[in-house]
């Protein structure tokens, strides 16, 4: 009798455990069919999402094609911003003649593929410098076997004399001058003469070209030959390739007032590098709220851009040491942030990579390298301002220094060396500096004007109500 009321005791506890099992598995089951309904609901709300995506494409290519039919009724920002050969359509028709375009080339290469060999092979004597220059003959024809293989081929202005020297007038078919803003007019003129067609892009109002001419010699050049009141056009401190270029062009605009305005040709005014307030400041110093916004702006979990009020009393050359010591608190709150985000995988930076420190000065500069060598920054993304324009950062820091109020004077002359330290960098960017000393000076005033005290030491970008007018001031 005891057995069987133990084995019945055995067989109750068994089947208790397996119940309690049962219950597990159901619960477990439940938690597997929610998380299913919910990974479904997710599917379709990413299906839902494309579709909205696709038919939003379709939307603002017709959109955009309504525009065109509607080109002088709608506003000037308008007109800036749409993309008329962005659509689908027109750029699959660019890609295909594009690629029957090489198809062509090819099957002329192939057909004439001994002549062809023959004139590469004085191709490559030429780029040797085994052709001598006064055969102009071969020159041509050695180039032209080459464009056919190599459309296009980049220099600079200080190779070009040398890599094209045998050619004649007239013999590139066309010639594209990037960055001419920092391009003393004469280093172009054998480029120009050489080429059928020109096209000439740059910035005036970012970088000047360097130029070691005395102001006296200018001086006294152009009142020999009458051009004193040319000097924007003709002076060699002054002119560049691309204000040359603007003066030649019919269209265009003026920017700026009387004296300091200066005539751009053809301005691409849609800016699609920097969030605010990079794009702000820039706007109203150097361009007159004639730039209009083309880029998305999107949260970011980067300390806000600020200007660093720090009032230095060590000074060295134009570095001030108290500067120095924040931006080394800076670097560890990016350090921190990197390493944060890399543990994540949401919004990674990397210090190494996405940070860029510059300052006008060359000292400073010199400076910063020893302090941020324990930070992992790259020694290549640490530079004056002249060294840095056409490169870009997610995040620029800006040791203004500059001890002296010549030093302060030359460094806000004119918009461009601001203009260009604040469109390096894409999301952020953060000033340090004692804001007493450049507040009054020529565009940091309007600079300082984008920032609100928070703190004794800080001031955080505030945008500006209202914002600037793209119609010039």
């Amino acid at each position: 009798m005891r057995d069987l009321e133990k084995e019945l005791q055995d067989s109750e506890s068994y089947i208790k455990k397996l119940e309690n099992e049962l219950e597990k598995l159901n619960r477990e089951k439940s938690q597997i069919e929610n998380k299913e309904c919910e990974r479904r609901k997710e599917l379709e709300n990413l299906r839902s999402r494309k579709q909205d995506l696709l038919n939003e494409l379709g939307i603002a290519e017709n959109k955009d094609s309504n525009k065109l039919l509607n080109f002088y009724n709608i506003c000037s920002e308008e007109k800036e911003l749409i993309s008329p050969y962005g659509i689908t359509k027109w750029i699959d028709a660019r890609v295909k003649v594009f690629l029957y375009a090489l198809y062509l080339h090819q099957a002329f290469i192939e057909n004439l593929a001994k002549q062809f060999k023959k004139n590469l092979s004085l191709s490559v004597n030429i780029l040797k410098g085994k052709v001598p220059a006064d055969n102009s003959i071969a020159w041509k024809m050695g180039f032209e076997s080459l464009w056919i293989t190599a459309p296009v081929i980049s220099t600079t202005f200080a190779s070009f004399s040398r890599l094209f020297a045998g050619l004649n007038k007239e013999d590139i078919g066309w010639l594209l001058i990037d960055e001419a803003g920092q391009a003393v007019p004469q280093e172009a003129v054998g480029a120009i003469w050489r080429s059928k067609r020109v096209v000439v892009v740059g910035d005036p109002l970012q970088l000047e070209p360097i130029c070691n001419i005395p102001f006296v010699l200018e001086e006294k050049l152009a009142e020999k030959f009458g051009l004193q009141d040319e000097r924007k056009k003709f002076f060699p401190t002054i002119s560049s390739v691309q204000i040359l270029a603007d003066n030649a062009t019919f269209i265009g605009t003026w920017i700026g007032e009387d004296s300091d305005s200066i005539w751009v040709g053809c301005p691409l005014r849609v800016h699609r590098r920097c969030s605010s307030p990079m794009f702000d400041i820039s706007n109203k110093i150097a361009y007159k709220g004639l730039m209009i916004q083309g880029k998305r702006e999107f949260r970011s979990s980067l300390p806000e851009s600020c200007w660093y009020d720090v009032k230095g009393k060590k000074f060295k050359g134009n570095w001030v040491e108290e500067e120095g010591e924040k931006l080394k608190e800076l670097l560890e709150e990016l350090s921190e942030l990197s390493e944060l985000s890399e543990l994540s995988k949401r919004g990674a930076i990397d210090i190494t990579k996405d940070v860029f420190i510059i300052s006008p000065f060359r000292d400073v500069v010199e400076k910063c390298r020893e302090i941020v060598k324990e930070y992992g920054v790259n020694l290549n993304k640490i530079g004056t301002v002249h060294t840095t324009q056409g490169k870009e950062a997610e995040i620029v820091v800006i040791v203004l220094g500059g001890t002296t109020e010549g030093a302060r004077a030359w460094a806000a002359s004119k918009p461009n060396l601001l203009n260009v330290a604040v469109t390096r960098a894409k999301e952020r960017i953060y000033i340090i500096g004692n804001v007493d000393v450049w507040k009054n000076k020529p565009h940091f005033c309007d600079c300082i004007k984008f920032f609100k005290k928070v703190r004794n030491d800080k001031l955080i970008y505030q945008p500006i109500q209202g914002g600037f007018s793209n119609e010039r001031e």
